[in-house]
């Protein structure tokens, strides 16, 4: 079956360290040192997979930070990675699916693009997060942080805010990629892999990769991976993209 980003964030199944009950977040971040004159790929992993219905929440994302360096983007949604030969009966579009590679053993690959288009919009909501600890439940409708005091924005005023940060964020973009000072992050997204059975949309794991160039830094600089992930209970269901006894 056919999967769009869409549906992968939708229906990706992830496990949470253990601890997190049900109906919290899990929080994965991980920080990277970057090295200067480098281009280097830098994953993360985000548990198990196949346990229980949890699923990515919205607002991940990563941010470097260093001397002349400050930059944050989320929500980027590439993804790309490997699934088992097609099965009896599944429902492919003509030709295959677009950009797999066919593997000796019959599996299907899809190679990590080589670069992966950021918008002004992935910096505004980055910046955004990073200001909410990376907790999307913190922004309001428009993708800006909730006032910490004293009454909500109008409409109006988080409207300009919006705009007035997304000026701001244009000036991150430089082609396609996403640059502060010396350092560019080229592909950011998501790795999957599927093993067997979990072929109809629950990945048995799941990694957050970013590649990221580096010129000459005038510090250290830190890149730091994030997600959460919500704790849902409930058995998955491939079949109907969906779970059971618990969703």
């Amino acid at each position: 079956m056919k999967k769009t980003a869409a549906a992968f964030i939708a229906a990706l199944a992830l496990a949470a360290p253990a601890g997190a009950a049900a109906g919290e977040s899990a929080r994965f971040d991980q920080s990277f040192e970057l090295q200067p004159n480098t281009t280097a790929i830098y994953r993360m992993n985000i548990s198990e997979l196949h346990k229980q219905c949890n699923s990515l929440e919205p607002g991940w994302g990563l941010e470097v930070q260093g001397s002349g360096v400050d930059l944050a983007v989320g929500n980027f949604g590439a993804f790309w990675g490997r699934r088992p030969a097609p099965q009896p009966g599944e429902d492919l579009p003509e030709g295959g699916l677009p950009d797999h590679q066919p593997q000796p053993d019959g599996s299907l690959v899809q190679p990590m693009p080589e670069a992966t288009p950021f918008t002004p919009e992935h910096v505004r909501l980055g910046m955004s997060l990073r200001q909410v600890d990376w907790n999307w439940k913190r922004l309001d409708r428009w993708g800006n942080p909730k006032p910490t005091a004293g009454t909500a924005r109008s409409a109006k005023a988080a409207k300009r805010l919006r705009a007035r940060r997304l000026r701001a964020a244009r000036k991150k973009i430089v082609g396609k990629a996403a640059q502060s000072g010396p350092v560019t992050v080229v592909v950011a997204g998501f790795e999957y892999y599927y093993s067997g059975p979990s072929h109809e949309g629950w990945a048995d794991k799941l990694d957050m990769l970013a590649k990221v160039t580096t010129g000459a830094l005038t510090g250290p600089t830190t890149l730091t991976l994030h997600a959460r992930v919500a704790i849902q209970p409930g058995t998955p269901s491939p079949a109907t993209d969906g779970c059971r006894d618990g969703s």
